[in-house]
C-alpha cells in the first residue's frame, strides 16, 4: 500500500511541476518577468504550430530550418 501511494505521489508531484512549467512559461512574458521577442508565451507557440499544422507547412519550415543549422543548401 505504501509504494502504491508513493507511486502516485510521484506521478501527482511530476504532473504539478509540468502544469506549473507551462503556466510560467505562459505568465513570464505577459508580466514582463521575460522578454516576449525571445520567450513567447506559450499560447502563442501553440497558435503557432497550430497554423502551420493546419497549413502542411510544419513539415517545410521545419526541413529548411534544419538544413539552415547544418549549412547544407
Amino acid at each position: 500500500m505504501k509504494k502504491i501511494l508513493a507511486t502516485l505521489n510521484d506521478r501527482l508531484l511530476s504532473t504539478y511541476g509540468v502544469i506549473a512549467f507551462f503556466l510560467l512559461w505562459e505568465m513570464a512574458p505577459r508580466l514582463g518577468w521575460a522578454d516576449a521577442q525571445f520567450i513567447p508565451p506559450l499560447s502563442r507557440v501553440l497558435l503557432a504550430i497550430w497554423k502551420l499544422a493546419i497549413t502542411a507547412s510544419l513539415p517545410t519550415v521545419s526541413m529548411k530550418r534544419s538544413f539552415s543549422l547544418t549549412g547544407l543548401p
